[in-house]
């Protein structure tokens, strides 16, 4: 109980140190918090440069090209999942047991989706359209998200949610993961 009651005692002059730490640095954060505000100007520029990724991504596929394609992301082992509602998930396994992990998550490359698209015979139109567009950026790191749709010879195939995190680098915004849901 002595014991107790020393640890309080000790603890009351270094809270007191701490708070007043605290007070200098709210200065400093106050000070931050102005450079901060003045690199959100920028973030309008950010979000329309987000805006041209999704717009790239669909044409890319739409145009099958390959190498501007693999250009947008940030390097080659980008994650890239998919999870299919149940019904969608069975109709998959059905036709291809091996194309949903054990772990129920289709789980390609972003080379594996682009050969699809590229492979795909060139009488065959392909396009994925966007709709509900979300972007939330601080200027250096965003998360895109929206809804899909996926079209073969203007026919949907499937239908779904994604959802994209990018970071800002020297060679501007790159696509470092993507999941998605699948519905048919």
């Amino acid at each position: 109980m002595k014991i107790n009651r020393l640890l309080i005692l000790l603890s009351i002059p270094m809270a007191l140190v701490s708070c007043k730490q605290r007070g200098e640095s709210n200065k400093e954060l106050e000070s931050n918090t102005e450079i901060i505000k003045h690199e959100k100007m920028n973030v309008e520029k950010d979000i329309a440069e987000l805006e041209f990724i999704t717009s790239e991504f669909m044409r890319c596929i739409k145009e099958k090209d390959k190498d501007a394609f693999l250009s947008l992301f940030y390097n080659d082992s980008t994650p890239w999942l998919g999870k299919f509602e149940p019904k969608s998930e069975q109709i998959t396994r059905d036709n291809n047991p091996d194309a949903i992990n054990p772990k129920g998550i289709f789980d390609i490359s972003k080379f594996e989706f682009i050969d699809m698209m590229v492979g795909a015979p060139a009488t065959v139109a392909i396009e994925e359209k966007f709709s509900n567009l979300q972007i939330d950026t601080d200027g250096w790191i965003a998360s895109v998200n929206f809804d899909y749709e996926m079209f073969m010879d203007d026919k949907m195939t499937n239908s779904g949610r994604e959802f994209w995190h990018l970071v800002k680098t020297n060679d501007g915004w790159k696509i470092s993961s993507v999941v998605y849901s699948v519905f048919y």
